[in-house]
């Protein structure tokens, strides 16, 4: 388990003058936890600006950018965006809710550090009737999602709205996306690092967050340990990886080759599929460079109408890879 009292360099120590969102509750953190459940330091996952009073239960999320309970029952995402706060409420409506198949549960208007902030309380239409707890803020230029999926009766709801109370987000203070990751590389003009997850960055031709929705070229660069061993046929591996890829439907092979990259074997596929949300044609994209101890996968899409633009593009990307 990831330590998360340690204090340098993710760890924030209490700064009892700074700002705080209104408390929800008469109640304090230690009380609403249980018996035997204590608060740890704020600490703030690598690659964000956010700082959360995390009890000793949770520890940082493997694959989603923000922290998970041990007991797999309650997950925390963290998610900034490089647009203004006016822009994002319109997702988080009712309406967009039920979209969602979530029904609104409460809402509360709340200020985080000065600025203005909301948190949802909604739970899951169905069977399952899990809940989700979403707390939204922004200014003009950037906003702030952090979002807990719990299952029924997994977690103390209160306990998460007095964590999420005591957030503490820096929007001004410079982003990092690539601290803690396993690999370095550079942007080009026409694809920015845009987004970050847990063990990957995402870069975009517009510089915004990809969704299912996005229409623009994005590639996605992410660290992957192995399991066991490295794979003895790394062709075969890396087909494998192309077969299972959940960014496109309708997906055709087309052409393969080995490369190097960072010094390393690699082997790149070029293939087509159709978007996720709109079916139409795109150009599918995925390198794998093998190294000792696990693998760096790139996958992207491009406009299977100008495939030399978008391999180039990703071509120069990658050219940059070097890792940590």
């Amino acid at each position: 388990m990831i330590d998360l009292t340690s204090t340098s360099p993710n760890a924030r120590p209490p700064d009892p003058g700074r700002s705080r969102l209104c408390r929800l509750l008469p109640i304090t953190f230690l009380v609403l936890l249980g018996a035997g459940q204590t608060a740890a330091e704020p600490t703030r996952p690598p690659g964000t600006r956010v700082w959360l009073d995390v009890p000793e239960q949770f520890q940082l999320a493997d694959r989603t950018l923000g922290f998970v309970s041990l007991d797999g029952q309650t997950r925390i995402e963290i998610l900034e965006r490089p647009r203004p706060l006016t822009e994002i409420f319109s997702g988080f409506s009712d309406s967009a809710q039920k979209v969602e198949k979530f029904e609104v549960i409460e809402r509360q208007r709340l200020e985080l550090d000065g600025l203005p902030a909301e948190l949802i309380e909604t739970r899951a239409k169905g069977r399952d009737r899990k809940g989700r707890l979403i707390l939204i803020s922004g200014d003009t230029s950037d906003s702030l999602v952090l979002t807990a999926d719990y299952s029924n009766g997994g977690t103390n709801v209160p306990a998460l709205k007095t964590m999420f109370s005591n957030v503490h987000w820096e929007p001004s203070r410079p982003l990092n996306y690539l601290e803690g990751l396993r690999f370095r590389l550079t942007d080009v003009p026409g694809l920015r690092i845009a987004q970050r997850e847990a063990r990957a960055v995402i870069l975009t031709a517009s510089g915004r967050p990809r969704d299912d929705y996005s229409t623009d070229q994005w590639l996605g660069v992410t660290w992957v340990p192995y399991d066991t061993a490295p794979p003895e046929n790394q062709e075969s591996f890396a087909r494998s990886l192309f077969d299972q890829t959940d960014i496109a439907t309708d997906i055709r092979f087309g052409n393969a080759s080995a490369e190097r990259l960072d010094n390393r074997p690699a082997f790149k596929i070029l293939g087509r599929g159709a978007h996720l949300r709109f079916g139409f044609d795109v150009g599918i994209y995925q390198i794998v460079v093998f190294y000792r101890d696990g693998y760096a996968l790139a996958r992207g899409l491009g406009d299977p109408n100008n495939p030399e633009s978008a391999i180039n593009l990703f071509d120069a990307v990658l050219s940059s890879l070097r890792k940590e």
